[in-house]
């Protein structure tokens, strides 16, 4: 049996298609999962720049409470005139 030309162009244009869908699903996966490892890059930077402000404020706490506990001598504004 010898199959009509309008069958083969309907599993081509339907092979196209499935084709088509399957690359763009991929390409959208990528992209999605580059988007995610972005996002941890920033979390995981934003965690450590938050733990070295914490630790930099606990170390200069006692020197901050030292300074403002110390009595300051203030000058006069002197103008020569």
């Amino acid at each position: 049996m010898k199959r009509p030309c309008h069958i083969w162009i309907a599993f081509a244009v339907c092979l196209a298609v499935v084709l088509a869908a399957m690359a763009w699903i991929s390409l959208t996966a990528l992209r999605l999962d580059r988007a995610e490892t972005a996002a941890r890059q920033q979390a995981a930077l934003e965690e450590n720049v938050q733990l070295a402000l914490w630790r930099i404020d606990s170390a200069l706490a006692p020197l901050v409470a030292r300074e403002s506990a110390t009595p300051r001598l203030r000058l006069g504004c002197c103008c020569l005139v």
